[in-house]
């Protein structure tokens, strides 16, 4: 694992007085919906982070919507099969990352991806299950998460991609239940290169150049398959159709221009606060 200094390197900023900072110790889960979502969200923080901040990335999908001719070509294949192995794929990527961090790596396959394969769910909102619709085996396996986690602080998706929002629904039920047993962490939402949709942010990370060209080296290599995938286009949203990647960094660059003023004058260096990946911390 890389460490920078978060001094040199990154400056964390809340505008929330009620909260003190990002963690530096202990047990840390954060859960996302896709492979690529750690990096995506919160790639600069892992690399920064103490080395006593243990980190574990549970991965709620496979995510294996996405085309590889070397699978889709073969007509010895059951669709099954194929689905099987682009989950494979996906998941090693996944581990992959999780790798380039230090972190564990959980891939949960939870049961309502399906759904979201076969077009269901949300009529509103393609591709989001409302959490009534999610079958109770995914309930469970959240639940079992955070009871084998123990987690002081957790990470969940805040921002508006469909799957996001039924991965964050399930991750706030399992935590409502988790703190009604006595334990209650800390809760912050990321984003990554959707608009958030749970409250506002209250804190950012800023962080230079060379930080999110490692974190754009790390989504380059570990994920191979999602290299040529566009950013959807979303409502109010201007994206020209970018790739996933260049969405990721956009988003940073807008939120450091956005929330970079709201550090005092003496330490305002815009060429050097470039970069921005921003938290909503929960009440």
């Amino acid at each position: 694992m890389r460490h920078c200094s978060i001094r040199d390197e990154a400056r964390y900023l809340a505008w929330d007085a009620r909260r003190t900072g990002l963690p530096v110790s202990g047990s840390v889960l954060l859960v996302t919906a896709h492979p690529d979502d750690a990096a995506s969200g919160l790639g600069a923080w892992l690399r920064v982070r103490p080395r006593e901040c243990r980190v574990t990335i549970a991965c709620a999908t496979e995510a294996s919507n996405f085309d590889w001719p070397a699978i889709d070509g073969r007509t010895d294949l059951s669709e099954s099969a194929k689905h099987e192995m682009r989950a494979a794929i996906r998941l090693a990527e996944g581990r992959a990352e999780a790798d380039e961090y230090d972190a564990d790596f959980v891939a949960m396959r939870l049961a309502f991806y399906h759904l979201v394969r076969s077009g269901q769910g949300a009529r509103d909102r393609p591709g989001c299950v409302p959490l009534e619709q999610v079958p109770a085996a995914d309930r469970r396996r959240f639940d079992d998460l955070l009871a084998r986690a123990r987690p002081d602080v957790v990470f969940s998706p805040g921002d508006l991609h469909p799957t996001h929002q039924t991965v964050r629904a399930l991750c706030d039920a399992a935590i409502r239940k988790y703190a009604s047993a006595g334990s209650r962490p800390l809760v912050g939402y990321y984003q990554t290169y959707d608009t958030f949709v749970v409250g506002t942010p209250n804190a950012a990370l800023l962080f230079t150049q060379r930080l999110q060209e490692d974190k754009q080296a790390v989504l380059w290599r570990c994920h191979l398959t999602q290299r040529g995938r566009t950013a959807p286009d979303l409502p109010g949203v201007v994206r020209c159709r970018r790739t996933m990647f260049e969405a990721v960094c956009q988003r940073n660059r807008e939120d450091a221009e956005v929330h970079l003023m709201r550090l005092p004058p003496s330490v305002r260096d815009r060429d050097r606060w470039r970069y921005a990946e921003l938290l909503h911390w929960a009440e």
